[in-house]
């Protein structure tokens, strides 16, 4: 009788669930009201609190519990990477190693791999949006390509449209919360190792981590100097009518250099050309 009121007074179900909850407890959380929340850590006594953030009706006066959990990721590799180097008699050589977490609640991703098909003898490139939002996104996807080098897009099956040398466009339709969306497409024409990475940038109201927003004042200038080399060109080629007249020991035409974009490109970006900046 005096066990059953025990575990009953603790608030047990059963005497096994009391035996848990009196063994097993290492954190006490209570809730303080405005949002705010105390936690203890029943062993050391050690409290800490949280507080709702700012973008969530809160004050944002400390860690938010979204915080602790990146926060808890972060200290459990410090304390991995810790124990083995405690292992092997280096430990005080991690002291001092630092992190930065950077929480994201809710973003759109873009993942790009850029590799060589032995088989087909061509560069494969695929594109992943991601929309970890909570809302409907819609983007134009642009990505780099070496067309200046003589390289020919393939299997290019979501479409798209050219927009300037070295840069092809595709508008996607609205992805929606939880949506993925895969842009494919090979590259021939060049060796292993021409061609090893491939910049996408994008034109959307949300940020895209992964991706590059589109400079539209880069766009134009380079627009503009593809015209300038195309005009240059045919300024340059001689018609069937001016060879009849021209002398048979002519100088070689001179062709005009055309000139870098006067805009710089956004900041570690690589040239809609398809070369580094």
């Amino acid at each position: 009788m005096y066990r059953k009121a025990n575990y009953i007074y603790y608030g047990c179900a059963s005497i096994f669930d009391c035996i848990y909850r009196i063994n097993m407890a290492t954190i006490q959380s209570i809730y303080l009201g405005e949002l705010r929340t105390q936690a203890t850590h029943l062993e050391s006594g050690t409290i800490i609190y949280t507080d709702a953030p700012k973008d969530n009706q809160g004050l944002g006066s400390c860690f938010s519990p979204t915080d602790l959990l990146a926060t808890s990721l972060g200290a459990c590799m410090l304390t991995i990477m810790a124990i083995a180097a405690k292992t092997h008699g280096f430990e005080n050589k991690l002291i001092d190693t630092k992190i930065d977490i950077t929480k994201i609640m809710s973003a759109v991703i873009s993942e790009s791999t850029t590799v060589w098909n032995k088989a087909t003898k061509q560069t494969d490139v695929d594109i992943v949006l991601f929309n970890y939002t909570s809302r409907a996104r819609a983007y134009t996807i642009l990505a780099t390509w070496p067309e200046k080098s003589g390289a020919t897009m393939e299997n290019n099956d979501t479409g798209g449209r050219k927009e300037a040398l070295g840069v092809w466009a595709w508008k996607l339709d609205a992805l929606q919360p939880g949506e993925r969306k895969s842009i494919t497409f090979s590259l021939s024409g060049l060796e292993r190792g021409d061609w090893t990475e491939t910049e996408v940038l994008f034109r959307g109201s949300q940020d895209v981590i992964g991706a590059t927003k589109m400079d539209e004042k880069f766009l134009q200038e380079i627009r503009r100097q593809e015209q300038l080399f195309k005009e240059s060109e045919d300024e340059n080629t001689p018609s069937e009518q001016t060879l009849d007249q021209a002398p048979v020991a002519s100088a070689p035409p001179v062709v005009e250099e055309v000139a870098e974009p006067a805009v710089a490109p956004p900041e570690g970006q690589r040239t809609l050309f398809g070369g580094d900046v």
